[in-house]
């Protein structure tokens, strides 16, 4: 394949082995993808259905280039959603859930059933989520004297081989493509705005996964629009939201002046069995001095970032990117020796204007910013070899993406197709 493949286009050019490299730059979810995904949905609802009927629930994966680790201190973070994610074809059918989740290149799908009405008990794996989901929306909906008695049957797809745990906020986007297909089968989109989305998925985490996370990765799972930067103020984020659509830039969409590139660490664990939680801890109990250090300083970057990124300036954007990976290293003490000899290597790597890790930092990925075209592949083609050379015993299972920013969270239904 050459550097054709980086044209956009509806076929699946999503994952299509380059020397070590994937692409995710044609539409998503293709054509192709909610074809399969219709035929697995309604063979798993056993044909009570038609084709008309299956909806689909998409929810991107997010990066985070400026604003590491201050949104659950208070402060203000900037990113933007990727064009991959989850995605979830599904029926809307009476009080029971009845999932499938399926990934690329695997064998039998893992299926999950359950009444709404059911007390279920905790879980540690994907299941966890919709247990959760169900609980905290039909919660707020008592609370709001709401009916919300309806399930779905539906497939859960993601990404081939599984970027669970990959510092791109899989787990918002599970989320989030869940809440939209519960609310969305009882009929509730008008009474759970996008910001109480947010809210809910953000209580999921927190309650049913344990995690203690601001409100950076549901704000930009949510929110997000091409071609522009979400800025989430997460001291006041019910009042002072700044919403993508109120920034201006240089370039929209595919036209933007940079790619995306990720590259993996092939380290993965859960966030509660890495130091994100005491992270969070210590941050609360000692705020002054290490926002001082490293919180103020972020801000300050965000506010940089913006202006930066209003002006098409990505090369002054991308040395904040840089700057902001530094910080994370050095004054937030994140990493671990993979990751960060991963981050060193794509931030001196021709055609990056800059580059950091992505989510916690304890585990999973770097996002670099490079050079469209062409140049964005020989970047990634260059980290994914160095990296294979250095750990060539994680080389398998550390993809390095291109892609590009997508659109927030949305519902297809068969006359948007």
């Amino acid at each position: 394949m050459g550097r054709g493949a980086l044209a956009e286009t509806e076929a699946d050019d999503a994952f299509s082995p380059v020397r070590g490299v994937v692409t995710c730059l044609g539409p998503h979810p293709s054509a192709n993808v909610r074809r399969q995904l219709r035929e697995r949905c309604l063979a798993l609802a056993g044909h009570r259905a038609n084709e008309e009927q299956v909806r689909f629930s998409c929810a991107p994966y997010r990066v985070c280039p400026l604003g590491a680790h201050i949104d659950h201190q208070g402060g203000t973070v900037a990113g933007f959603a990727l064009n991959m994610g989850i995605c979830i074809a599904y029926i809307p059918s009476p009080g029971e859930i009845k999932l499938a989740a399926t990934r690329e290149g695997e064998g039998e799908p893992s299926t999950f059933e359950m009444n709404v009405t059911d007390d279920p008990e905790p879980s540690d794996d994907w299941t966890a989520f919709v247990k959760g989901v169900v609980h905290v929306v039909r919660g707020w909906a008592s609370e709001k004297g709401v009916r919300c008695d309806a399930g779905f049957t539906g497939v859960i797809s993601g990404c081939p081989g599984g970027l669970e745990g990959g510092g791109i906020s899989s787990s918002a986007a599970l989320t989030v493509a869940l809440i939209h297909a519960f609310r969305d089968a009882n009929n509730l989109t008008s009474c759970i705005r996008r910001e109480d989305v947010m809210r809910l998925a953000q209580r999921v985490e927190h309650e049913w996964r344990g995690v203690r996370c601001g409100i950076l990765d549901q704000g930009c799972v949510v929110m997000s629009k091409p071609g522009a930067l979400t800025v989430l103020d997460c001291a006041e984020y019910q009042r002072r939201f700044a919403k993508a659509d109120d920034l201006t830039t240089a370039s929209t969409g595919s036209d933007l002046p940079f790619a995306v590139v990720l590259a993996f660490s092939g380290i993965r664990k859960p966030l509660t069995r890495t130091g994100y939680n005491d992270r969070v801890d210590e941050c609360q109990r000692a705020a002054r001095l290490l926002l001082d250090a490293s919180g103020r300083g972020e801000n300050q970057r965000v506010a940089n970032g913006v202006r930066a990124w209003r002006d098409g300036d990505v090369a002054s954007f991308g040395a904040l990117v840089n700057a902001s990976g530094a910080s994370s290293v050095e004054n937030y003490e994140c990493g671990c020796e993979q990751i960060t000899a991963l981050w060193k290597i794509a931030k001196k790597t021709a055609g990056v204007f800059g580059a950091r890790f992505s989510g916690a930092g304890f585990r999973g990925c770097v996002v670099a910013l490079c050079e469209p075209g062409g140049a964005a592949m020989d970047a990634a083609e260059s980290i994914a070899g160095e990296y294979a050379r250095l750990y060539p015993e994680l080389a398998a299972d550390a993809p390095v993406i291109v892609t590009r920013p997508g659109r927030g969270a949305f519902i297809l239904r068969n006359e948007d197709q």
